[in-house]
């Protein structure tokens, strides 16, 4: 998987119709946005709301809520998949819904992560309890490709339930865990 994304990733920086085929998808898919409201009993106080937080709601302070969704998607297409960690804030933070989105690149998902633990297993990073549901995800504390000490054995994956994270990848058969770039069968095999 990681050889398949780093392909995909050589093509969409090198071949200019690979780049413009993806950026058409995203604009295609996604649009100028996904439209959210409420129509609810309190329908204006929740859209007001609504509309305030999207545009604070990325926890690294660079996209609205729009810019989220495209972002995740175009990821999710050249990667095969991608992660959204919940991050829940503090009333005190002054938000006006106490949470944050923070979109990760799947190459924080620590995928050499295989064991058991507590009855549970985890395989290629992510920990699945005994019916085969998703229990929690293994994410490195920091981009590996960022930091030399992942290679020198310096940096551990840290557990994060699956509570607090999205996994977005398009499932093509059953049972499947991981997702698999749109340009997968378009790579030269080598």
């Amino acid at each position: 998987a990681a050889r398949i994304r780093a392909k995909a990733r050589a093509l969409r920086q090198n071949v200019p119709y690979i780049a413009a085929g993806l950026e058409a998808l995203v604009d295609a898919t996604i649009g100028t946005g996904v439209v959210v409201r409420s129509t609810g009993r309190e329908a204006d106080r929740a859209n007001a709301l609504l509309a305030e937080w999207k545009q604070i709601c990325d926890a690294d302070g660079r996209l609205d809520y729009d810019g989220l969704v495209a972002a995740a998607y175009d990821a999710m297409e050249q990667d095969g998949e991608v992660l959204v960690r919940l991050r829940p804030r503090l009333a005190t933070d002054g938000l006006p819904v106490p949470l944050q989105l923070q979109l990760l690149e799947i190459d924080w998902l620590d995928g050499t992560r295989n064991a058991t633990a507590g009855g549970n297993r985890i395989v290629n990073g992510i920990e699945y309890d005994p019916l085969g549901r998703v229990a929690a995800y293994y994410l490195w504390a920091e981009h590996p490709g960022d930091v030399g000490l992942v290679r020198l054995g310096g940096m551990q994956s840290k557990r994060v339930p699956a509570e607090f994270i999205i996994h977005l990848y398009r499932a093509q058969r059953p049972g499947q865990g991981r997702g698999f770039s749109r340009l997968a069968p378009v790579i030269v095999r080598t």
